[in-house]
């Protein structure tokens, strides 16, 4: 687990250095920008967008415990990453019986 918050911890370190350098030049504007943008970049690598993948048999087993439609994803990917974004964690989709239907029918 420590090592997926490695580079987040990286990006938002080297944002704080370069904003604390532009602060002591005057810039306090382009510092803050300079934070936020590290930040979204640190934030996009965490596992709070990618969280840990399951095994291809773990995620079938949950599967068919709960009727949820196993989804692959790759970590990194911007159209992964652009889809997680759109949809949000809490969003729903259809109820899988109904997509099963339309994949086999």
């Amino acid at each position: 687990m420590k090592r997926a918050w490695t580079l987040p911890m990286l990006l938002a370190l080297c944002g704080a250095a370069g904003a604390a350098g532009l602060v002591l030049d005057g810039s306090t504007a382009g510092a803050v920008a300079l934070l936020l943008l590290f930040f979204l970049l640190a934030g996009t690598h965490s596992p709070l967008v990618f969280p840990r993948p399951l095994g291809a048999l773990e995620a079938e087993r949950r599967s068919a415990a709960d009727g949820r439609p196993v989804v692959h994803w790759r970590p990194g990917c911007r159209y992964c990453l652009r889809l997680r974004v759109r949809r949000g964690r809490a969003h729903t989709g259809p109820d899988p019986a109904w997509v099963r239907e339309q994949l086999t029918g």
